[in-house]
C-alpha cells in the first residue's frame, strides 16, 4: 500500500491509498478517488508503441551532467533526486529534471512485448507542464550508472541512465502512470535500450516488485517516431 504521504510527479499530496495488487491495484485506481476518476480520460499511459509509427522530425537535446543526488528506496519504489539544473529541450521547449524513478517490468510495450524494466526521467517546464523521458531496460551488460544507484551513490550523471544512441524515439501525448493519472504529459520513449546485468535487474525487481501499470488503450492518439528504426 502506498500512503498519502507519497507525492506524485506533480508534487501534489495524494488523498487515497493505492498500490499494484488487489482492491487498490491499477484496475481500481479510478474508483479510489473522484479526482483520479475525472483525470483518467482517453489519453492515459502507458501504451503499446508500434515499431512502424509514422515519422516525425521533432528535436530532442539533453544537457544532463553529474551532480549530487539522493537515492530513496521506498515501498515498491526507487527514486533519485538530482541537484542542480539538468536540462532537456524538446521541440524548442525547455524542461528541467524533477526526479528519476523505475518500474519492473516495463510499463510501455513495443509491438506487444514488454522490456525487463523502465526508467522514467520526469521533467517540468516553467509552466509546470510535464515531459517524461522513458528508457527501456534490457538484460545484458552491466550499467555503471545503475550500479551507482543501487549502491546508494551520493552523486550521479543522469545521462548514464540513457543508452548511447538517443537519436531514435517515440513520442505521444499521455498521462502520469500513477495516481492522480493526470493527462497532458508529453512522453518521449527512447528506441534503444539500456543494458543491465542479471544481478542489477534482480535487485531492481526486488525493490520495484511489479510496480507497473498495464498498457492502456491508444484511443486514436497519434504515436510518432523520430530517427532511424
Amino acid at each position: 500500500m502506498i500512503r498519502a504521504l507519497v507525492t506524485s510527479c506533480l508534487l501534489t499530496p495524494l488523498l487515497a491509498d493505492w498500490g499494484y495488487t488487489g482492491s487498490i491495484g491499477p484496475e481500481r485506481w479510478t474508483s479510489l478517488d473522484p479526482i483520479w476518476e475525472n483525470n483518467a480520460g482517453d489519453r492515459q499511459s502507458p501504451i503499446d508503441l508500434p515499431s512502424d509509427a509514422p515519422a516525425s522530425h521533432v528535436s530532442l537535446d539533453l544537457d544532463h551532467r553529474r551532480a549530487p543526488a539522493a537515492v530513496t528506496i521506498g515501498q515498491q519504489s526507487l527514486r533519485i533526486d538530482v541537484e542542480g539544473t539538468q536540462r532537456l529541450v524538446f521541440g524548442g521547449a525547455e524542461y528541467t529534471l524533477d526526479h528519476i524513478h523505475f518500474h519492473t517490468a516495463s510499463e510501455h510495450s513495443v509491438d506487444g512485448a514488454l522490456a525487463d524494466g523502465e526508467a522514467h526521467l520526469v521533467h517540468t517546464d516553467a509552466y509546470g507542464r510535464l515531459l517524461v523521458l522513458g528508457v527501456l531496460l534490457q538484460l545484458g551488460s552491466p550499467s555503471e550508472a545503475i550500479g551507482e544507484v543501487l549502491g546508494g551513490a551520493t552523486s550521479i550523471d543522469p545521462s548514464g541512465l540513457l543508452p548511447l544512441d538517443r537519436g531514435s524515439f517515440w513520442t505521444y501525448p499521455g498521462s502520469l502512470t500513477t495516481p492522480p493519472l493526470t493527462e497532458g504529459v508529453t512522453w518521449v520513449v527512447l528506441r534503444h535500450r539500456l543494458g543491465v546485468s542479471g544481478d542489477q535487474l534482480a535487485r531492481l525487481e526486488e525493490i520495484c516488485d511489479g510496480n507497473r501499470r498495464p498498457v492502456q488503450p491508444t484511443s486514436g492518439r497519434r504515436v510518432e517516431s523520430v530517427g532511424p528504426t
